[in-house]
């Protein structure tokens, strides 16, 4: 039986992925504040496994009341993107090109208008 490397698009010409490389596949984290969630400090630390280069991340809620929401990503402790939902939204998303080391940590800060629920994902490649 023959293994195949999947094909991949390369300066305008179809190859075949070099053997031992492999695809960059996004992943995904979920930060979620339920019942009626408040601003608050990141509280939890996620530690990737590996060096992450972060591609974007996509804010939604529920039951605000008349403000604006948002959150804050952080790396070791220091702002690394913010996002805000305005008001008469629902979600918003952003683009991000933000690289960590291995060993580095990411929390996330909630603030502004209290919600019902509020949840944010930060979409990733593994380097």
């Amino acid at each position: 039986m023959v293994t195949r490397r999947p094909l991949v698009r390369v300066g305008g010409k179809t190859r075949q992925l070099p053997t031992g490389d492999r695809l960059p596949v996004t992943r995904s984290l979920l930060g979620a504040w339920s019942g009626e969630s408040l601003a608050s400090a990141g509280a939890q630390r996620f530690y990737p496994p590996a060096a992450l280069s972060i591609t974007q991340v996509t804010a939604w809620m529920t039951g605000a009341v008349g403000a604006a929401a948002g959150a804050v990503l952080r790396i070791n402790g220091q702002a690394a993107a913010s996002i805000d939902i305005p008001v008469g939204q629902t979600w918003v998303s952003k683009p991000l090109s933000i690289s960590t080391a291995a060993g580095d940590y990411i929390t996330l800060d909630r603030s502004g208008a209290p919600a019902t629920a509020f949840t944010v994902r930060i979409d990733y490649l593994e380097s």
